[in-house]
């Protein structure tokens, strides 16, 4: 389950079919060597006020470490000078990490 560590440590549990070894693992492990930049956005409840709850943007996130294999546990930490309270969505073209919505 995805979770908050702490202030600036993010849990990610990965799709079922990553292992760190295939593309989407290296990917995720390398991505800053890679030039990839990660960004994490974040929905507290699936719902607000009936329909699907918006996420909030925390920034750039780094990968610090992983366990695991199909699915990956993954934890990453988050860059300093995010944009606080951003709801930008799928559209926006960032590369993002989330509980439920998935870019890479």
């Amino acid at each position: 389950m995805d979770h908050w560590i702490d202030d600036s440590h993010f849990h990610w549990q990965s799709q079922n079919a990553t292992d760190p070894s295939s593309k989407r693992g290296q990917e995720i492990i390398r991505h800053a060597a890679l030039g990839i930049d990660i960004h994490l956005f974040v929905r507290e409840n699936k719902l607000a006020a009936g329909k699907a709850a918006p996420f909030t943007y925390h920034g750039r996130v780094l990968y610090q470490s992983h366990q695991g294999s199909q699915p990956m546990s993954v934890v990453f930490g988050l860059q300093s000078g995010g944009l606080d309270g951003c709801t930008a969505g799928p559209a926006c073209g960032l590369r993002c990490i989330s509980r439920t919505y998935r870019v890479f």
